[in-house]
């Protein structure tokens, strides 16, 4: 049996306020394709199918095009969760109908976890192939409640209780189907770190973030494969071949483009996990981010390049010069690129040149105490060593003084 492993479609999100419209529908397209080439029965999407609570339409009808076009193939069964950027009740809207092409929607957290454990028949003989635990992004309301003069690392250890706990009900649900021969398989939309909870030192006091809140002993040794969305980049957790980011279809920023945007093609011979495929998507728009001085990105434009991609090129510029903000500068660089084949996004960003010999100055430089200084001089010095000039040091300034007002007052009101 053949199971497809996905995430993180993000339909309807922008990159500097350029569409990715065709972007999403040549992977969508190329995700048909690879479903009906490869012969995979069962779709898992693990959340975080739109970019925002309310897509724009034609995100929504790629997606209800896709479900169409997924009807059609030999997959028989897809199982879509919620992510933290999806609306439960948009993606719950049309449960009942999506139910009859045996397209399970998991958005809302139920009262009764047994309505998430999904029991999946091959429908040439009716029998059991598969069962799924499928979890969608746990919301911190459910996970704790408020309490007065909660410090952060309480909140901290109340969602991670609550996700341990979801996943051990999960775990006892599915424990009736441990001697049937097949593949039980669970997702997740959340931050996962292969270290031992016991051993940890960094907490997340943000769910939506990137940090670990969860260690991989969340997951009970009876599901054979954990589907994980939420991390933009493909990797198994850890050393557990059976516990896995898909990562994300498309490259969301200029930052992702340095992985593969890829799906996970899963093939099981019974219970057991036979073998992990990594299929990358061919139809990715390349994402550059050139910094460096005028020789240096003169020089990336004398070696770039062109591929062979069907999008155009996108350039984000950065352009380090001796006296920071230099119009002519830039003028100059952005007439060189205009005749290659790249389009810029943004404004190329300009700042003065770092001083090469920044490091070794302060390792020479007398030793300060931090506890004697003031916040905002730690974060003076900070500019110092980025050698801002001295119009963006007088506004960042300015903003770190807000934000101090800012959390002082915050202190106050949590007093």
């Amino acid at each position: 049996m053949k199971v497809l492993h996905t995430a993180d479609w993000h339909l309807g999100a922008k990159l500097e306020n350029r569409s990715r419209e065709e972007e999403h529908a040549a992977a969508l397209r190329w995700l048909l394709a690879t479903i009906i080439a490869e012969k995979v029965e069962i779709l898992i999407v693990a959340g975080d199918v739109f970019d925002v609570y309310n897509p724009p339409n034609y995100a929504e009808r790629l997606y209800y095009n896709f479900i169409k076009e997924l009807s059609k193939t030999c997959c028989h069964t897809a199982i879509i969760c919620a992510g933290n950027h999806d609306s439960p009740p948009k993606l719950e809207a049309a449960k009942a109908i999506l139910d009859i092409f045996n397209v399970k929607i998991i958005a809302q957290i139920p009262t009764n976890p047994q309505e998430h454990l999904i029991e999946i028949y091959n429908p040439q003989n009716n029998e059991l192939q598969a069962i799924v635990a499928a979890v969608p992004f746990l919301t911190d309301s459910f996970l704790r409640q408020s309490r007065p003069a909660e410090s952060s690392e309480d909140r901290i250890l109340q969602m991670r209780a609550g996700i341990e706990a979801y996943y051990q009900k999960m775990a006892e649900l599915c424990a009736p189907f441990a001697t049937k021969n097949v593949p039980i398989i669970t997702t997740g939309h959340l931050a996962v770190a292969q270290a031992d909870k016991n051993n940890r030192q960094r907490y997340n006091s943000i769910h939506l973030g990137t940090l670990d809140i969860v260690g991989t002993e969340c997951f009970a040794p009876i599901f054979d494969y954990v589907a994980l969305g939420h991390l933009h980049y493909p990797h198994k957790v850890g050393e557990n071949e059976h516990i896995r980011y898909s990562g994300s279809l498309i490259a969301l920023d200029f930052g992702e483009s340095r992985h593969p945007q890829q799906v996970y093609l899963l093939e099981f011979e019974d219970k057991t996990l036979k073998s992990v495929q990594s299929l990358h998507n061919p139809h990715k728009r390349d994402l550059l981010f050139w910094t460096g001085t005028e020789e240096e990105i003169l020089k990336k434009i004398d070696n770039y390049k062109p591929t062979n991609s069907e999008f155009k090129t996108w350039l984000r510029l950065e352009i380090l010069s001796p006296k920071g903000f230099d119009t002519a500068l830039r003028d100059k660089i952005v007439a060189v690129i205009q005749k290659l084949d790249l389009e810029l996004i943004g404004e190329p960003r300009l700042r003065k040149q770092l001083d090469p010999n920044w490091e070794a100055k302060q390792e020479a430089a007398e030793q300060i105490d931090l506890q004697t200084l003031q916040p905002k001089d730690v974060f003076l010095r900070k500019l110092q060593s980025l050698q801002y000039d001295d119009e963006h040091t007088k506004k960042m300034l300015e903003l770190f003084d807000d934000l101090l007002v800012w959390q002082r007052e915050k202190q106050r009101d949590d007093k």
